[in-house]
């Protein structure tokens, strides 16, 4: 495949979406450290970090690596890779790249932890690149996976016809899209298969105050163009679904973001 994989994800990729990306992060970024650090990660490693996006894990990362470790953090947006290059300038163990995750073997490189979040669930093909992924990884590497199966989780409390509305709307457009969005209920099965010794295999999902909320109308925005598209509506009813949903979750006495699985691997010398 080509850098053509942008084109598939449902998602936009745009200065509002690096917006909702990098607030998205601030509900998951202790539980993803905490997790790379059980996973073993340590200053001295080589760390490939798929899918890095607008560089909202990638200066902690550099910050681990600091006794001759070094990062290599791709993504296929080259609007991202500019705002994760601008944030870890000043680290000389990192380097970004524009790359797409279908030509990991093209790096020529082993990596001692292969780190990537919420990507797999956009891909066709998401278990051929955890294979590719797996097959970059150093003898006692480590795989450090962490995905949503979208919406399918999303708590509102009490019932929220418009929530329920996008969740359905959300679920229809990844599905006819293609992208495996259930991932993350195989990843564990598919690192085991292919030869990885599980370490961890836990769930984290974050619940939202009244601010945070707003990520998921700004997720139907991102995806509004692709439910356009596809022909699953139309611009005046997603701005009156978009107007529902934040009435909704203003009043909501309890709202949570993805469930997100997280699973590590190792690889067996």
């Amino acid at each position: 495949m080509t850098m053509d994989t942008l084109k598939q994800y449902v998602l936009e990729a745009d200065e509002k979406s690096a917006e909702r990306l990098l607030r998205q992060h601030q509900l998951y970024e202790h539980a993803s450290q905490q997790l790379l650090l059980r996973a073993g990660l340590k200053a001295n490693l080589s760390v490939l970090e798929l899918g890095c996006g607008p560089g909202a894990m990638t200066p902690w990362l550099c910050q681990q690596l600091t006794k001759g470790g070094q990062l290599l953090a791709v993504d296929i947006s080259p609007e991202y890779i500019r705002k994760a290059q601008s944030k870890t300038e000043a680290y000389e163990n990192c380097e970004c790249i524009v790359a797409d995750v279908h030509h990991i073997d093209e790096f020529e490189r082993k990596f001692d932890i292969i780190y990537c979040r919420m990507i797999l669930h956009h891909l066709h093909d998401p278990d051929v690149v955890m294979q590719m992924m797996m097959n970059a990884l150093n003898p006692n590497g480590r795989l450090v996976c962490e995905e949503p199966p979208i919406m399918e989780h999303v708590i509102s409390y009490p019932h929220s016809p418009a929530m329920e509305q996008f969740k359905a709307l959300a679920i229809k457009t990844y599905a006819a899209n293609k992208s495996e969005y259930r991932i993350a209920y195989t990843m564990a099965n598919v690192m085991e298969s292919a030869g990885l010794k599980l370490l961890i295999q836990q769930i984290f999902q974050p619940l939202l105050g009244l601010p945070e909320r707003k990520l998921h109308l700004m997720a139907l925005r991102d995806m509004a163009p692709k439910m356009i598209e596809l022909g699953f509506s139309n611009e005046s009813e997603l701005i009156k679904l978009s107007a529902d949903l934040e009435n909704e979750l203003a009043t909501a006495t309890a709202v949570s973001l993805y469930k997100m699985f997280q699973v590590v691997g190792v690889k067996q010398t």
